[in-house]
């Protein structure tokens, strides 16, 4: 066995002190910004709706969000120091699954769904086997942690979590079956939204983990907008276009809220989340009557109903996590907005190649920063930080290279031929 003391650190132990955060949090701003605008390259020439270039940026922010999201609450000593970062992981996670539920959606109806399930086992399922592996054998040759057989097997195929970031595999995996199951349904499209929609109230109300329930609403929402992509990206433009000024002030009000809902103590956050809540969903409300050409009195029995209801609901605990996942929502289309907008028909080399092994990414990130942390604990946070980065982008660029390898044999095995 060797000495992992001398050669990794768990920070579930001991903790990483920023001792300048002011520092640490200027210098993430202006690396990654620079990085986001410089060097740039022209688009390929696909200016469709959410096409794969901006997609891969946005999945590349997102996934550089999620790092520092787990650095601020599993590494440092003080989350204070990164607390800008401290919940923006659901958004970060919110953007993979609505780009999942698109993708997914996007893929039916133009190919349908033959050979579903066995796709993504190919692709998502057997890295995330070859990963739990990976953490049971590093487990007991470094830590010399022994679980038995049939504990390291639960492990291996997920039915425990080898690591706490692995939560989202289990729940991508569940929207896939339900996604599946409510698409073979002979109805209309708008009562297989409301099935879907029901699920994420079911997710809220009953799942154990705040995760899944601060991002119930994220993969319908993928979906709805790939269900009816044509009248999206016709307001999508609208926005992007300065014509709907009152979609952008409403966007940006709710980042201010969310920046007050941040810096405010646990006790003040609970209620300001629940106001938050009812203050998205009332304005959604008054967005859907000012674009629904209907009578006065069917506008204003919805925003009685609306009004009633959310303060009726508000009186519940639940509605901390539907509030969080609403504002997900919208700090989704936020993120879409702004990269895609100031952009100028360019994309940003470093963040569109984070996308392409960002699932990658996702698999190894947290382990190597919390529990083998081989860098981080060695030198400043300001400097140790881009050393983590620059390992974990590379490992991932090599796994990605593998698993993109291995999908391609077993795919002309068992789906080409």
């Amino acid at each position: 066995m060797i000495n992992n003391i001398s050669v990794f650190q768990n920070h579930d132990i001991i903790k990483v002190i920023i001792s300048n955060p002011i520092q640490f949090n200027i210098e993430v701003f202006i690396v990654f910004g620079l990085l986001f605008f410089i060097p740039n390259k022209k688009l390929n020439g696909d200016e469709a709706f959410l096409n794969r270039q901006l997609t891969n940026e946005v999945k590349g922010l997102a996934m550089l969000i999620i790092i520092i999201h787990h650095l601020c609450r599993h590494v440092v000593s003080n989350a204070n120091d990164l607390i800008l970062f401290y919940d923006l992981g659901y958004v970060g996670v919110g953007i993979f699954l609505f780009l999942s539920g698109f993708g997914l959606m996007s893929s039916l109806i133009s190919k349908g769904d033959e050979n579903f399930f066995l796709k993504k086992v190919i692709r998502i399922y057997i890295p995330f086997v070859f990963m739990n592996l990976i953490w049971i054998f590093s487990d007991y040759y470094f830590l010399n942690i022994h679980q038995g057989i049939f504990k390291n097997i639960a492990c291996i195929i997920g039915i425990i979590i080898s690591d706490r970031n692995y939560w989202y595999i289990p729940f991508l995996i569940l929207w896939y079956i339900v996604f599946h199951f409510v698409m073979k349904l002979k109805i209309t499209n708008k009562y297989k939204i409301f099935i879907l929609l029901f699920v994420s109230i079911i997710i809220i109300v009953n799942s154990t983990s705040g995760n899944g329930r601060g991002n119930a609403f994220s993969f319908p929402f993928g979906i709805i907008v790939a269900l009816y992509k044509d009248r999206v990206e016709i307001l999508y433009n609208n926005i992007k276009l300065k014509k709907t000024i009152v979609f952008k002030l409403f966007l940006i009000c709710g980042v201010l809220m969310y920046f007050f809902y941040l810096v405010s103590n646990i006790s003040t956050r609970f209620h300001l989340g629940k106001l938050l809540g009812v203050i998205y969903i009332i304005s959604i409300g008054i967005i859907y009557c000012f674009y629904r050409k209907s009578i006065i009195l069917e506008k204003l029995s919805l925003m009685i109903l609306l009004l009633v209801s959310t303060t009726i609901f508000s009186l519940s605990d639940t509605f901390i996590y539907v509030s969080l996942s609403i504002y997900t929502l919208f700090s989704i289309v936020f993120v879409l907005l702004i990269v895609d907008n100031i952009k100028l028909h360019k994309t940003s080399i470093f963040f569109e190649f984070l996308g392409e092994i960002s699932f990658e990414l996702y698999l190894i990130h947290g382990a190597l920063m919390y529990s083998y942390d081989f860098v981080l604990y060695r030198l400043p946070i300001q400097i140790s930080f881009i050393i983590y980065l620059i390992g974990i982008i590379l490992i991932s660029a090599i796994l990605n290279k593998l698993f993109n390898s291995i999908n391609k044999k077993l795919n002309h095995v068992f789906i080409n031929n």
